[in-house]
């Protein structure tokens, strides 16, 4: 399982410069449109959640006595996650192709959530039932930057 993190972790750094090249603009007033970089920001800060539960899934894959973080914290993890979708998605954007972006990538990432949310709940059990739980999530997890790129054009 370990080279299924590496490749999480690569996700969430692809995701964050796939859409790095968004320029700053001008200064926005408040109540108006957010910034390109607030779009960075807000995904940066998407990707950690998941991220996280990707290197405790990794640690505990490699040794199964590894400490498992406790409920609560694996249930605010979570909830972490859907609160940076929300916010993501509160995201004013002026720029068409971003707000296209970000309504793919949170498609994406809320199809993400549930296999997030059975993974966190396997972290405790046995090696077999973790693998089960924890596969579908990094696999999505592995999907988020295909799903803010934009659909290719024939």
């Amino acid at each position: 399982m370990a080279p299924r993190l590496t490749a999480a972790i690569a996700v969430g750094a692809a995701t964050c410069l796939a859409i790095a090249g968004c320029t700053e603009g001008e200064p926005q007033a408040t109540g108006g449109p957010d910034a390109p970089s607030a779009y960075v920001a807000a995904v940066q800060e998407l990707v950690r959640p998941p991220a996280q539960l990707a290197a405790a899934i990794d640690r505990r894959a490699r040794d199964e006595a590894a400490p498992v973080p406790d409920r609560a914290g694996l249930d605010r993890l979570v909830a972490a996650a859907r609160s940076r979708l929300a916010a993501l998605r509160a995201l004013r954007l002026r720029d068409a192709a971003l707000r296209r972006s970000r309504d793919r990538l949170a498609a994406a990432y809320e199809r993400m959530l549930p296999r997030m949310q059975a993974a966190a709940g396997a972290l405790s059990d046995d090696r077999a039932a973790l693998a089960a739980a924890a596969d579908p999530f990094l696999d999505s997890l592995r999907t988020l930057p295909s799903g803010a790129s934009s659909p290719s054009s024939r």
